[in-house]
């Protein structure tokens, strides 16, 4: 296992204790752990990078979290 949602999210500070073995659908090759958060939220995008690109431009794109 290569790396931890710990790095990247902060699913952590919320007192999320779940590990899940994140794993390629291809082949089968685990990738690392993620927290439930993370690996739904990966599942729910296909594992499709291009798509997660896109939904993160969206959120920058539209200010997302800043009220004008």
């Amino acid at each position: 296992m290569r790396r931890c949602c710990a790095e990247f999210c902060d699913g952590w500070s919320g007192g999320i204790k779940l590990l899940c073995i994140d794993h390629d659908h291809g082949t089968g090759e685990a990738r690392g752990l993620l927290c439930q958060r993370c690996n739904v939220a990966l599942g729910n995008m296909g594992d499709d990078p291009e798509r997660v690109r896109n939904l993160a431009r969206y959120l920058v794109e539209r200010k997302w979290g800043q009220r004008g």
